[in-house]
């Protein structure tokens, strides 16, 4: 029994690792987004099915399979003591736009203290940095969007969720932005995923400003509707439009509207500073993807000194399994890839001040 955990464990080691160096071989299109290692940690301890990721393999923004990409998740809100010691250097480091001022996250932070609802209703707003270094990221999107709807409908029976798809470039691309409006019907959807594609960029910072407005002009539902942005991107927004970018957040903020970043391949430090505090201020949860699948370009180490890695499928449905329930969960345990630092309830039990470093 244990030769053979042995050996499967050895065989998906080294099949990620062969995909790894075919990614690296074949390199990727369009802007690059940095990507530099950032955060100070050990590797973390594997559980879960040993080599249950072997199957990434081969697949790549040409043909994604369903379920490969992993992911972490952290909320700034239930661990604010490491918030507010990571905001200590992040802005000096990363030389950032500050978006909101202190007082500002710490209202975000009171109200999330409240008691939590539990809507009837479901709005989902995809936000996607389209430019050419996301093209893993959108192709996995395209795979694996039924397979997300089928698990909420399963979760809860008789929900029908609205759905939109925003995608923006930059300034000066074939376009700025594009908007699917909220729809019901899902094939509507996919359809408009199929047809979205990675392109342009070629310097770091793209138009974030306009994707996320544009989500804030979308007709969101009134009363006992859980109201949530996915916004999957690897590049900040441009300094010179930061005062739009916090406009559009604020704006969403108001809606009562909490925003998911998806930190994707090459994502570094201060992408990661505008992403955790737009999800922070908006009381969303920060998710950002891992090396555990072996596919695509590497992913910087977040500077957070806890979390669980599962499927980024898995992650996504969670987050919105605990909006509409109201009710925090941990990963269960198959779903579980790896895990950095001790967990528990959510909550980092290790102290923060070790764990930060540029």
């Amino acid at each position: 029994m244990r030769q053979a955990m042995t050996m499967q464990i050895l065989q998906g080691f080294l099949v990620a690792m062969v995909s790894a160096m075919f990614a690296l071989a074949a390199g990727c299109g369009g802007d690059s987004g940095g990507g530099s290692a950032g955060g100070a940690f050990g590797t973390g301890s594997w559980t879960g099915a040993a080599g249950s990721w072997a199957g990434a393999a081969g697949t790549g923004s040409g043909g994604a399979s369903a379920g490969v990409l992993t992911a972490g998740a952290w909320d700034d809100n239930r661990n604010y003591s490491t918030f507010e010691s990571y905001l200590e250097y992040a802005p000096l480091q990363t030389k950032a736009p500050e978006l909101f001022t202190q007082a500002e996250r710490e209202q975000a932070y009171a109200a999330s203290l409240q008691a939590s609802t539990t809507p009837t209703e479901l709005d989902i707003a995809l936000v996607i940095d389209a430019t050419g270094s996301m093209g893993d990221e959108i192709a996995w999107l395209r795979a694996d969007f039924q397979g997300i709807v089928k698990e909420l409908g399963t979760l809860y029976p008789g929900l029908q969720p609205r759905w939109s798809l925003i995608s923006y470039r930059d300034v000066g691309e074939d376009y700025l932005v594009k908007t699917q409006t909220f729809t019901t019907k899902n094939e509507q959807v996919q359809a408009e995923l199929n047809k979205l594609g990675g392109g342009g960029g070629g310097d770091y910072p793209e138009a974030v400003h306009a994707g996320l407005a544009a989500a804030a002009q979308l007709s969101w539902r009134k009363g006992s509707v859980a109201r949530l942005v996915f916004w999957a991107a690897d590049a900040p927004g441009h300094d010179e439009d930061a005062a739009k970018t916090a406009e559009a957040v604020r704006s969403l903020r108001d809606q009562d509207v909490h925003v998911y970043p998806v930190a994707s391949s090459g994502v570094a430090d201060r992408a990661e500073y505008e992403m955790r505090t737009t999800a922070q201020f908006t009381r969303g949860r920060y998710l950002f993807l891992t090396d555990d699948s072996g596919v695509g370009d590497s992913h910087a180490e977040p500077h957070l000194p806890c979390y669980f890695v599962t499927s980024l499928r898995d992650a996504l449905v969670r987050m919105i399994d605990i909006e509409m329930s109201g009710q925090y969960r941990e990963p269960a345990p198959n779903e579980i890839v790896r895990v950095v630092g001790g967990v528990s309830g959510g909550r980092c039990e290790a102290s923060a001040s070790t764990y930060y470093s540029y």
